[in-house]
């Protein structure tokens, strides 16, 4: 503990206790109601309700690839998308327990499989989407190990761990007394991007001029297995989709068939089907991207029919999805 910790915690202590317990549920309550970038997919899983038929999973690649709205038009069901931005496995797989402790399981998951999904995340990335959420003891374990993971007095004094972020309070009384500040624009955990083009693969390029090796982590891994393990135990359908990727990005990550192998290794133990979209046509039209991840909103939505149409021979009626054997 630092010289300026122990001022603040001094200074938290001159005022009333009872007055810092009230402000602080009062803050976590209306963050927990609020409809912001940060908190709105993890508000609408936490307060249940969601019947989705078709669960999206996946990093960024899949918040902004799969369209649910398409998905339901095309399909006549109701989807779900879940996609976390900048996250690896771990924390995707905790939103999805944090989805299944809330709301009915779904008949069929779309998981959208990334390049970096193996590779464990260094820092406690967007930090302050978890922080009205630490009495609920899957979010909090799922955030500790990590580069500026929570401490005990963060989860523990009140007030405490807003100390530093007097936006996020005034968001979460305003939410609290009824008054949404910074509306998301997602719909159903989806956002299209509207973005060109940019400079961030030419930077990648630049910075990894001998090519980029993911590390594979095995406490990843297995807890992937786990899931799969899960989902079949469940009855529980889970379709493996690797969405398109520029196709210089693939020529440039020097272990992607050691990556893609584990991909067909667990699609073939665990009956899953993979669709492989990296040789996608859309994978070299820069038209379609704003980096060499990520569609932006043409290109999603164009990807997203294509999806649509290449599920439908998995899919049976509305009220009965399963894949087809």
């Amino acid at each position: 503990m630092t010289k300026r910790d122990l001022y603040k915690i001094i200074l938290f202590l001159m005022i009333p206790v009872p007055v810092l317990f009230l402000g602080n549920y009062i803050i976590d309550k209306g963050l927990q109601k609020s409809k912001s970038q940060y908190f709105d997919v993890w508000n609408e899983i936490r307060s249940g309700g969601i019947n989705a038929d078709v669960l999206v999973m996946g990093s960024s690649r899949a918040w902004v690839h799969i369209s649910p709205a398409i998905l339901d038009s095309s399909l006549h069901l109701s989807s779900y998308n879940l996609g976390l931005d900048n996250w690896s496995f771990l924390m995707q797989h905790c939103r999805l327990k944090v989805f299944l402790e809330h709301n009915p399981k779904p008949r069929l998951i779309v998981h959208s499989l990334d390049y970096l999904m193996f590779e464990k995340n260094k820092e406690l990335y967007g930090d302050i989407q978890f922080l009205p959420y630490m009495e609920d003891e899957t979010i909090y374990e799922a955030t500790e190990g990590y580069m500026g993971s929570f401490n005990m007095l963060q989860r523990f004094v009140p007030m405490y761990k807003y100390r530093n972020n007097g936006d996020l309070m005034i968001e979460g009384i305003a939410s609290f007394l009824g008054f949404q500040v910074n509306k998301s624009h997602k719909y159903k955990g989806y956002e299209g991007m509207v973005k060109n083009w940019d400079s961030t693969f030419a930077d990648f390029v630049h910075e990894n001029p001998k090519g980029y090796k993911v590390q594979l982590d095995s406490v990843i891994i297995k807890d992937f297995e786990r899931y799969l393990q899960y989902c079949n135990d469940n009855k529980i359908p889970v379709i493996l989709t690797y969405t398109p990727e520029y196709y210089r990005a693939q020529q440039i990550t020097t272990n992607r068939q050691e990556e893609f192998a584990l991909y067909h290794y667990f699609a073939k133990k665990y009956g899953c089907v993979l669709l492989d979209y990296s040789q996608d046509s859309l994978c070299y039209n820069t038209d379609y991207f704003y980096n060499s991840q990520h569609l932006n909103k043409e290109g999603s939505e164009i990807f997203s029919r294509k999806l649509a149409r290449d599920l439908q021979p998995y899919l049976t009626n509305r009220a009965n999805i399963a894949l087809r054997k």
